[in-house]
């Protein structure tokens, strides 16, 4: 009795084994879509490029067994990698109409799963493939008029230039790579001495716009010394102003001595600070602040802050270092009398 069920339980399982693998290899349909990229393994000698108004999404209709189309939609949702030289596309440079069907039908992750592309729409697209070459350019550096002393050291000298052929041949050989301080980093240069710097890379001849441009670093490391960019002017008459609280406007007549109502000063900074102020589109002011307490106390002297004054604004100036003749201004100070009622 145990063997009959024994052997009954054995040929039911190899039954369903039998039914389980007839339904696999049954033929089937399936419809789908998938996306052709150009391939980006490697370092390519030669580029693909869809049309502008194709996003690489094409339809795909597959026959075979069951377990095939499993397989190959699996390989749809990866994508169709394209590449000059494959089966269908070909490897000259130029314009090329591509027929899809053929190029899906011989793509061999697609081939291995068994199944077969028997239909794709769009069926044929209009591919161009560019032939690319590399050469090694030496690198200057482009410092946006900043003032050195010595040279500017570079690290590396020469980068490698990877675009079209013919592009590269239209490129003379003693053309040079540029090397770009911006101007965020020359704002951020010191006053003087050693500056290290990362400078972005900027192609020659128009050669960064053109289809697989591309540079085997995007920076250059630069070392140059800034010249000292501080210089000193001396300033003969520079005027006071006074600033008072705008309630005790009209209650005190507040005076600087003759001789305070002008400084001299020393003023260093950057030069086209100072160039600013000798052209008259800047000034320096010397400003004497009273508080309400000051002027109750009719104190005698008040010290003075430099501030620029550009088109009726005053605005501190970090940058600029004022050494004044003298610190303060002598000052006479008494109550405005009130006016006498009329008879």
């Amino acid at each position: 009795m145990l063997s009959r069920v024994r052997t009954t339980a054995i040929v039911l399982f190899m039954a369903l084994g039998l039914w389980i693998f007839a339904e696999g290899e049954s033929l089937g349909e399936f419809s789908g879509l998938t996306t052709l990229h150009p391939s980006s393994e490697g370092t390519p000698t030669r580029l693909t490029q869809m049309p502008a108004d194709f996003d690489g999404t094409v339809s795909v209709e597959l026959t075979g067994s069951r377990s095939a189309l499993a397989r190959a939609q699996a390989e749809l949702v990866r994508g169709v990698w394209i590449e000059p030289g494959m089966v269908g596309v070909p490897a000259t440079d130029g314009r090329h109409v591509v027929n899809l069907l053929q190029v899906l039908q011989s793509y061999a992750p697609l081939a291995r799963t068994g199944a077969r592309v028997a239909s794709v729409s769009p069926q044929s697209i209009e591919m161009e493939v560019t032939e690319l070459a590399s050469r090694s350019m030496a690198v200057e550096a482009t410092l946006g008029g900043v003032d050195v002393v010595g040279q500017v050291v570079l690290s590396p000298t020469r980068v490698t230039v990877r675009a079209p052929r013919a592009a590269l041949a239209n490129v003379p050989e003693q053309a040079r790579v540029t090397a770009r301080l911006s101007e965020e980093q020359t704002r951020r240069l010191p006053a003087s001495g050693t500056v290290r710097e990362m400078l972005r890379l900027e192609a020659p001849g128009g050669l960064g716009g053109q289809p697989g441009f591309s540079f085997d670093r995007g920076e250059v490391l630069a070392e140059f010394t800034v010249r000292s960019r501080v210089q000193t002017e001396r300033l003969p008459l520079v005027p006071v102003q006074l600033v008072l609280p705008p309630v005790e406007a009209g209650r005190w007549q507040v005076e600087i001595d003759a001789e305070d109502r002008f400084l001299p000063v020393d003023v260093s900074g950057p030069a086209d600070a100072l160039e600013r102020l000798r052209a008259g589109g800047e000034a320096l002011v010397a400003i004497a602040a009273l508080s309400s307490d000051d002027l109750a106390a009719g104190i005698a002297s008040k010290d003075v802050s430099f501030m620029v004054l550009k088109q009726g604004v005053l605005s501190s100036r970090p940058e600029l270092t004022v050494e004044p003749g003298r610190t303060s201004v002598r000052l006479k100070i008494a109550p405005v009398a009130a006016a006498e009622p009329a008879p």
